[in-house]
């Protein structure tokens, strides 16, 4: 997870402490939060192990801003594991359905389900 830009301001000062959840079915990851910005910088690398029944779904991408009560939605992505390449990574740069974008590169590893 390398990044993100230009997201939607969720707290009173005008900034928000973005942090990204990935889903893929049951499973679900998480980035460390980022104090302050409406531009993180990640650089987190999170590895997931997937089903081969799972590879039919998509990859969900949710960014939070992170609040002591409720964590609010700034924005989501998504996308489908057909677009995922196998063995070399590929950088995305995926718009969110409100504001904004995060960058992030993805490729799975290991034998392929349809070999």
């Amino acid at each position: 997870m390398h990044s993100g830009h230009g997201l939607k301001k969720a707290d009173l000062l005008g900034k928000s402490d973005p942090f990204c959840t990935i889903h893929v079915g049951h499973i679900k990851l998480k980035t460390k939060v980022q104090d302050k910005t409406l531009d993180p910088v990640w650089e987190e690398e999170l590895e997931m192990g997937v089903l081969p029944a799972n590879l039919k779904e998509h990859i969900l991408f949710e960014v939070y801003d992170e609040d002591p009560t409720s964590n609010d939605l700034l924005g989501k992505t998504y996308v489908n594991f057909d677009q995922v390449p196998h063995d070399t990574p590929k950088r995305f740069d995926m718009a969110l359905n409100t504001q904004g974008s995060i960058q992030f590169s993805i490729w799975t590893t290991g034998p392929r389900p349809d070999a």
